[in-house]
């Protein structure tokens, strides 16, 4: 059996391989986020269960289940990449349960390395309240997305579209207030879903 590293380094293979570009590629792409997630845990002394989405959870740690989301940088219909994180969905016209305790964004750079994560406790996703800064979906390309957490690389320009100003501006405030916990790639992302979320 191929170790975790050279099955990451297979998946990024395929993900920039040019043969494979009419190929959709989100669920390689989504398997290299968990297997990215899983060797820092592990990295980290933390003793991972590797699940799956038919749970509604890709990971969990004793009885705390983890949701693993992964982005590379894109256009979303915005004038700068960013990266892009579907929280919730509906479907049948209500929101579906979400079944972890915490989503963990994982963010790709051009070459498919881990840019960072991005945590998020399912509490702060659920209880939202209108008049703050929150996991709207409005300006999301894919209509069954109900709340999302979009992470801009840098500043949008100033001649930019207000909306991006805009989406920016509510991706950081996010972060300064708390609800998304930004965790560089060699920090401790294990403490910080146990201690800080």
């Amino acid at each position: 059996m191929k170790s975790r590293i050279e099955t990451m380094k297979l998946l990024k293979e395929v993900i920039l391989d040019e043969n494979c570009e009419r190929m959709s590629k989100s669920i390689v792409t989504g398997y290299l986020g968990e297997l990215i997630t899983l060797n820092k845990l592990e990295e980290e002394e933390f003793k991972p269960e590797h699940f799956g989405k038919q749970f509604g959870f890709d990971i969990r740690i004793g009885n705390f289940k983890i949701d693993v989301k992964t982005s590379t940088l894109k256009d979303d219909g915005f004038e700068c990449d960013s990266w892009g994180w579907a929280l919730s969905r509906e479907k049948g016209g209500e929101e579906k349960e979400i079944k972890y305790d915490a989503a963990v964004c994982v963010a790709l750079d051009e070459n498919l390395n881990n840019a960072g994560f991005y945590c998020i406790s399912s509490d702060n996703i659920s209880k939202q309240n209108d008049n703050e800064p929150n996991f709207d979906s409005k300006n999301s390309r894919f209509t069954n997305v109900l709340k999302r957490y979009q992470k801009f690389p840098f500043p949008p320009p100033s001649t930019s579209k207000q909306k991006v100003i805009d989406a920016y501006n509510v991706s950081e405030q996010l972060i300064k207030d708390g609800k998304v916990i930004k965790i560089e790639p060699n920090g401790n992302l294990g403490e910080t879903i146990f201690e800080k979320l």
